[in-house]
């Protein structure tokens, strides 16, 4: 199984980041953070070490960007407490302990600066259209979120089909610590609305009807209480508000929030109240933000490009080879 997901998404709060939720524990893992212009290869680059890693039979979890779903965020290897990072903005981060918790792959040293002097006036316009488009479609985003009907549930009925799916599904109680990962199982993007169902385990139950988000609370309460580790996914509309998935760690179960912008299938149990359908100004406001994104995402390609012809990608291959060496020889220690 293929696990992809989003670590950071387009929300009405702007760019949005989960990501140091979903990196391992720093206190026992090791993190490689990329750090390089636009068009440097970073994706390229974490593609070919997720390839030669999978080719090892390591387990591999893509983490896709939001901005441009072809592109990699990073990349996290699980079992053996690892990851590698785009740690560029807007999701720029530094190892705590350099060394011992992590290492800083720099491939700013492969840039020849020289050669982009002249490009300064495209590239700062570039820029400026890009955050301005971006600006417009986290506005986009917003409205929709202010548009959509709110929700009632009675909550003595949330609680009893909780209670009911941890007494029938969940595992029995772990002295464990709980281990508690947040993300975005689908997001908002240039290329429309994204998500990675295959990536979900087979056993899924479809929540339909007003309150399925409180009994997503609800279980991720009950996991925390019984040591059980999970993953638990958010709403682009409302991403700190609104969780509407939660996956469990070492049992394959996932318990799904119905909506209109994550289809899903499952077991399905129904609330009392149905959901009530999104108004078509919500659909009208999501599709203006993805305008948006696209003609974002030209002025994006744009930069890549121009920065592109300054790169030594000769020297971006060794470096990208020398960072695979690495990871497997922490593998094969492990």
């Amino acid at each position: 199984m293929k696990k992809e997901f989003f670590a950071g998404a387009s929300t009405p709060k702007g760019f949005f980041t989960y990501l140091p939720s979903v990196l391992p524990d720093m206190q026992t893992g090791f993190r490689y953070d990329i750090k390089g212009s636009s068009g440097s290869g970073k994706s390229t680059m974490m593609r070919r070490i997720a390839a030669v890693m999978r080719e090892n039979g390591v387990e591999t979890e893509y983490l896709h960007c939001a901005s441009d779903p072809s592109s990699l965020d990073g990349l996290i290897f699980p079992k053996l407490q690892l990851a590698v990072t785009d740690s560029t903005a807007p999701h720029a981060m530094d190892p705590t302990l350099p060394g011992v918790s992590g290492m800083v792959v720099d491939l700013y040293g492969c840039l020849h600066p020289e050669k982009l002097s002249r490009f300064r006036p495209i590239l700062t316009e570039a820029l400026q259209k890009k955050q301005a488009l971006y600006k417009n479609a986290f506005s986009y985003i917003s409205a929709a979120a202010c548009i959509l009907p709110n929700e009632t549930a009675d909550p003595k009925e949330t609680e009893a089909i909780a209670a009911e799916i941890e007494k029938k599904y969940f595992p029995k109680k772990s002295d464990n610590k709980s281990i508690v990962r947040n993300m975005f199982l689908f997001a908002i993007t240039p290329d429309g609305i994204v998500s990675y169902p295959d990536g979900l385990p087979a056993k899924k139950i479809l929540i339909k009807g007003q309150g399925a988000s409180q009994i997503i609370e609800s279980l991720a309460m009950r996991a925390k209480a019984n040591g059980i580790s999970f993953d638990i996914g958010y709403s682009p509309l409302f991403p700190e508000e609104k969780p509407m998935q939660i996956i469990l760690h070492d049992f394959p179960l996932a318990v799904l929030a119905d909506c209109a912008l994550f289809p899903s299938v499952g077991e399905e149990i129904y609330l009392c109240k149905p959901l009530p359908k999104y108004p078509k100004d919500v659909h009208q406001m999501i599709d203006k933000s993805i305008t948006a994104m696209k003609k974002a995402r030209e002025w994006h390609k744009k930069i890549e490009s121009i920065y592109a012809t300054a790169m030594d990608f000769s020297d971006v291959e060794v470096i990208g080879a020398q960072l695979t060496e690495d990871l497997l020889k922490r593998y094969k220690s492990a």
